[in-house]
């Protein structure tokens, strides 16, 4: 399943870049701008940051504070890891929850440029915190066994 998302990241994030790049070369070098371009960088943007965001948590390189990690004893970093991973499980949950009701609220409204279903610009948070949450409980069941003990000794270095 990373792959897969990193794969989708990375063919967003180029066409993105492709079409920001097209819309500038029309309109400074046609003098004829692409009307959509815009609309559809904006869009993609979204669904790019909420899948790399599912990618930092499922590779653990989001950014953490490790200062509580220094100062208490060893016998209790997979305790206080274990709490800190349900407690942001319980935030994606709950953010699965309010974006399923944000795209279901959005009805039939369409968008101006692409003419596109608002539904698909804003699925990618419940998507994106979907893979959140299924990373997350990968992670949580890697610090419960133990995996994760070795990044305490190299916090402390």
């Amino acid at each position: 399943m990373r792959k897969i998302v990193k794969t989708a990241v990375s063919v967003l994030f180029l066409a993105m870049v492709s079409v920001v790049f097209a819309g500038v070369i029309a309109r400074y070098v046609l003098n004829n701008s692409i009307i959509w371009a815009e609309e559809f960088s904006r869009y993609t943007c979204n669904w790019v940051i909420m899948l790399a965001c599912a990618q930092a948590v499922g590779s653990n390189s989001h950014l953490a504070v490790d200062l509580i990690y220094r100062v208490i004893p060893n016998k209790f970093v997979k305790a206080y890891q274990a709490i800190v991973d349900i407690c942001i499980l319980a935030f994606f949950l709950f953010m699965v929850f309010q974006s399923f009701k944000l795209v279901t609220s959005v009805g039939s409204q369409i968008s101006a440029a692409m003419r596109i279903s608002m539904r698909y610009v804003y699925f990618g948070m419940p998507v994106g915190f979907t893979l959140m949450f299924i990373f997350g409980v990968e992670r949580l069941i890697k610090d419960l066994r133990g995996m994760h003990t070795a990044e305490k000794g190299e916090m402390n270095q």
